[in-house]
């Protein structure tokens, strides 16, 4: 069967940041890699589909400093060994998708589409191309992900964008495959790059509501009234930078470091809490703590410390699923994150923590009733 080479490019400019200067890429210190030369596999050396990515070396030269440019042409290896900041500019990359059909090449070469070209509700939605495309994205989605989430989190390059996940309820297949990875496939027969169109393009625009209470997790006038009366002369603990980060990454969808931050945040709270009590409780706790299996031991401390049955069983859930994530590589699901909300507001109660808030930057506003 055919191959089909594909090529792909990927921007990750945040849109979350302030500021009119936005960050194109990752940062790099005293190096940038040399495009193709510096190709990244994302696939094991004996798959198939051998997906490779890169970052191109695009920059004009301004007040002696490399700045990124889209079509810049006066990169300088000599400045870049001494710059100390340095972006990457978008992904690229390319790779092969094997065992086409047939009619799938037939469907690819039907109605092909310059570079230079107009499109837009013609593409047809050919059966056969859409099938390559839904197996195309399969492919290639989740191995972006993987190296922009390795990025974000081993390299703290956090102002990248992820890939999402193609949504037909937001967009059709083809806008996803033009617009979010920028697919064009090589036609052998002419040896130009085409335009990777499975479906018409198309979008749904909805307004959709901002995570936890809204636009109420900005500052109000209750959270500095509080800064009042408290003065700020406590530092900020540990459980309230850990659930912190848990509600910032649930808001962002990120279940697995959430699961990890609040179960840590749990235990600390537990262990805080067993230190006010008195010698003779600690002592009836922990002889049974030692002889009692994990989930167990959770249940008897947070029963000590005041939790009804419904916060119980809601941690010792929590935990299963924190184990699965740390030991299995689990994604916990939507409903699984819903509930470790009521985990974050049952530590918060234990903890007689007031307040956590957790906004994200939305270009949204609205004028309510006074």
């Amino acid at each position: 069967m055919p191959i089909v080479r594909l090529s792909f490019h990927l921007f990750l400019e945040s849109h979350l940041l302030p500021g009119p200067e936005k960050i194109i890429g990752p940062l790099f210190h005293r190096f940038l890699p040399d495009g193709q030369n510096d190709a990244v596999f994302l696939t094991p050396a004996d798959d198939p589909h051998e997906v490779r990515v890169w970052f191109k070396r695009s920059a004009k030269i301004i007040g002696g400093f490399l700045h990124w440019d889209r079509n810049g042409s006066e990169f300088d290896e000599s400045i870049m060994r001494r710059q100390a900041k340095l972006e990457g500019g978008p992904l690229r990359g390319e790779m092969l998708m094997p065992d086409v059909s047939d009619d799938e090449l037939t469907s690819l070469l039907r109605n092909p589409k310059a570079l230079n070209e107009q499109f837009g509700q013609d593409a047809g939605d050919d059966p056969s191309y859409v099938a390559l495309a839904r197996r195309t994205v399969g492919v290639l989605q989740p191995r972006l992900l993987k190296f922009i989430s390795t990025l974000r989190n081993q390299y703290g390059q956090h102002w990248l964008e992820e890939p999402p996940s193609w949504d037909s309820r937001r967009c059709t297949l083809g806008t996803y495959c033009s617009s979010v990875l920028g697919l064009l496939w090589w036609n052998d027969k002419i040896q130009d790059w085409r335009r990777f169109l499975p479906t018409n393009s198309g979008a749904t625009v909805t307004s959709e509501r901002l995570p936890g209470r809204g636009y109420a997790e900005y500052l109000a006038e209750e959270d500095w009234r509080r800064f009042q009366r408290t003065r700020c002369l406590d530092d900020v603990s540990t459980e309230v930078q850990l659930l912190s980060n848990a509600t910032r990454a649930l808001d962002f969808d990120e279940y697995r470091q959430a699961f990890i931050e609040v179960m840590s945040a749990l235990e600390l709270v537990i262990a805080r809490r067993l230190t006010s009590t008195s010698d003779m409780t600690k002592r009836a706790i922990q002889s049974f703590l030692d002889r009692e299996t994990q989930s167990a031991q959770v249940a008897v401390v947070l029963l000590a410390t005041g939790a009804d049955s419904m916060e119980i069983d809601q941690a010792l859930h929590a935990l299963k699923v924190r184990n699965q994530v740390a030991h299995e590589g689990y994604l916990p699901s939507d409903a699984e994150a819903i509930s470790l909300r009521n985990v974050i507001k049952t530590i918060q109660r234990l903890a007689g923590l007031e307040e956590i808030k957790s906004p994200i930057l939305s270009p949204s506003n609205m004028l309510t009733a006074p």
